[in-house]
């Protein structure tokens, strides 16, 4: 199940975040910011694994098709470098052209929207791609939880 937040933080937020954006990745977690959004957006029960400032640029080519937690060999779903991980966060900082977020078996889009944040597990129901970026940038803050 893909839970969306509409405005789930403000533009001023937003403007925060944006500025701590430095090159590609960036992991925050010595970043107040960053960790105080982190904890709001855990789910009960689970703890913050990781957060991560992602920026991806005008043509960017996007990421391929994977799942958080888990990988695909030889037809079978096996554990990846982080199978610990049970719940995924994405929020957008930006709106942007192209770069969304398509979850293949459940056949659904998510268009980045500045505010909005989308969670999931991180498992192989919830096979996951982003698309290039067409417009603009796509900064996000990614967060995993255990």
């Amino acid at each position: 199940m893909i839970e969306r937040f509409e405005h789930w933080v403000s533009e001023e937020t937003c403007d925060a975040l944006r500025s701590l954006c430095q090159g590609e990745r960036r992991y925050c977690d010595r970043l107040e910011l960053p960790q105080q959004c982190a904890k709001q957006a855990c789910p009960t029960g689970l703890t913050v694994e990781t957060v991560v400032l992602e920026t991806r640029g005008d043509r960017h080519p996007g990421v391929p098709c994977h799942a958080d937690n888990c990988l695909l060999e030889n037809g079978v779903w096996v554990p990846n470098h982080t199978p610990n991980r049970k719940v995924t966060a994405i929020l957008y900082l930006d709106t942007c052209g192209g770069g969304d977020l398509y979850f293949w078996l459940l056949r659904e889009v998510v268009h980045p929207t500045a505010g909005l944040m989308v969670r999931f597990p991180s498992d192989e129901l919830h096979v996951h791609e982003v698309f290039p970026v067409t417009r603009s940038r796509r900064r996000t803050l990614a967060m995993w939880f255990v």
